[in-house]
C-alpha cells in the first residue's frame, strides 16, 4: 500500500470515528433531558390539583342501550384508570377541558403540568368508593408527593376537586391515612355537589384537610338522592353468611336506625369549612361549549326550557361540571375566601 492509500484510510477512519463519537454524544444529550423529564421534571413549581369525577350514570340507569349515551358517559367520566396527569390523557376526555379552562382563568393556581385526574369505577356503592380512596391515597404519595419532594425539596400544595360521590372518595383519604400519618395534607378540598353522608361527613374535620369548601345547590335533587340508610345492609348479609352469625345484621340494623334516609347537603359547621350555595344570576344561561358537551338533543332541550325556567334558581347536579361553571370557579373561590362566615351558607351567583 502506498503512502497516499495509507493516509487516505487513516484519515477516513479517524473521520468515521469522530462522526460516531459525535453521534453518540448527541444521542446522550437528547436522552439525558428526556430521562430527566420522565423521572424528575414531572411538575412545575406550584400547586397540584387532583380532579375526582362522580358516579357514572350507567351504574344507576342501564344506558348501555344507547351508543350516544355511552359515548357521552365515557367522555365525561372516562380516562385511564387511577391517577394520571391530564397532559398524558387523550383530549377526547372531558377532564382535559376542565384543566385547560381552569388554567386559562388562573394559571398560577392551576398549572396544567400539575393537574391530575383520578378515574375510578364510578359505581354507586360505598365499598367501591372506600377501595378507590385507599388506592388514591397510595398513588398520591407515589406519583405526586415523593417525586415533587425530590424535585423541589418541599411538599406539594395539593388541591382536591371532586364532583358528586367523588367527594366521598376524597373525604375517605382521611381514613386511608390513619395508618400512614403525615404522608401529605390537602390544602384545599373543593366538594362540588357532594352527597353528605353520615359515614364520611365526620372526616371533614380531619387534620389531613386544611381548608374545605362545600359548594352545593338547594335545587340539586340528585345530590340527596342516594339512600344512605340502606348502605350497611348488603355488606352485613355477606358478612353474616361468611361468618355464620347474625351479629353483623344486628349491628347493621342499628346503623340503619341512626342514619338519615337520604343523603344531605350540609356538613356540621367547623372553623375550616365554608359552605357555598350556588344560584344562577337570572335565567340559566349555558354557553355553546356547555351544550356542545352534551350533544344536539340536550342543546335543543335547554334552549326550549330556558324561557320557562325560573330566574335565580339553584344549579342542577350536572351544572357543577359544565364549562361555564369551571370558568367561574376561580372567582367563586376568591369570593368565598374573602367571606368570613362559617356558620351559614354563603350565597353566590354565576
Amino acid at each position: 500500500m502506498n503512502k497516499l492509500g495509507f493516509f487516505s484510510i487513516t484519515f477516513f477512519s479517524i473521520l468515521a470515528m469522530a462522526m460516531v463519537l459525535k453521534a453518540r454524544n448527541s444521542q446522550e444529550n437528547i436522552k439525558s433531558p428526556s430521562a430527566a423529564q420522565c423521572e424528575n421534571v414531572r411538575f412545575v413549581r406550584g400547586p397540584v390539583t387532583i380532579y375526582i369525577h362522580g358516579t357514572r350514570v350507567n351504574s344507576i340507569i342501564p344506558i348501555g342501550v344507547s351508543r350516544q349515551a355511552m359515548e357521552l358517559e365515557d367522555r365525561i367520566h372516562g380516562g385511564p384508570p387511577g391517577l394520571h396527569p391530564i397532559t398524558e390523557i387523550d383530549e377526547k376526555f372531558y377532564v382535559r377541558t376542565i384543566g385547560t379552562i381552569l388554567n386559562s382563568v388562573d394559571s398560577k393556581q392551576y398549572p396544567l403540568e400539575n393537574f391530575y385526574s383520578f378515574v375510578w369505577s364510578g359505581k354507586l356503592d360505598p365499598r367501591h368508593r372506600y377501595e378507590a380512596a385507599h388506592l388514591l391515597y397510595d398513588q398520591i404519595v407515589e406519583r405526586i408527593v415523593i417525586p415533587y419532594q425530590k424535585e423541589y425539596g418541599t411538599p406539594p400544595q395539593i388541591t382536591i376537586m371532586s364532583h358528586s360521590h367523588g367527594g366521598n372518595i376524597a373525604l375517605q383519604l382521611a381514613h386511608a391515612g390513619q395508618k400512614k400519618p403525615n404522608a401529605f395534607t390537602v390544602d384545599q378540598l373543593i366538594l362540588l355537589a357532594c352527597p353528605v353522608q353520615k359515614e364520611t361527613s365526620k372526616y371533614i374535620t380531619d387534620p389531613i384537610f386544611k381548608h374545605a369548601f362545600n359548594i352545593h345547590s338547594h335545587d340539586d335533587m340528585i345530590q340527596i338522592l342516594d339512600m344512605q340508610k340502606f348502605h350497611p345492609i348488603q355488606p352485613a348479609f355477606q358478612q353474616a353468611w361468611s361468618d355464620k352469625t347474625f351479629a353483623p345484621i344486628t349491628c347493621a340494623f342499628w346503623k340503619c336506625v341512626e342514619c338519615p334516609l337520604f343523603s344531605e347537603r350540609h356538613f356540621l359547621n367547623n372553623p375550616k369549612l365554608k359552605q357555598v350555595r350556588m344560584k344562577w344570576d337570572g335565567k340559566p344561561l349555558w354557553s355553546k361549549q356547555d351544550t356542545d358537551l352534551f350533544g344536539p338533543l340536550v342543546s335543543k332541550v335547554h334552549k326550549t326550557t330556558r324561557f320557562i325556567a325560573r330566574s335565580n334558581r339553584g344549579l342542577l347536579h350536572i351544572e357543577f361540571i359544565i364549562p361555564t361553571f369551571f370558568h367561574n370557579l376561580p372567582r367563586i373561590m376568591h369570593e368565598t375566601k374573602k367571606d368570613c362566615c362559617t356558620e351559614k351558607d354563603i350565597i353566590l351567583k354565576i
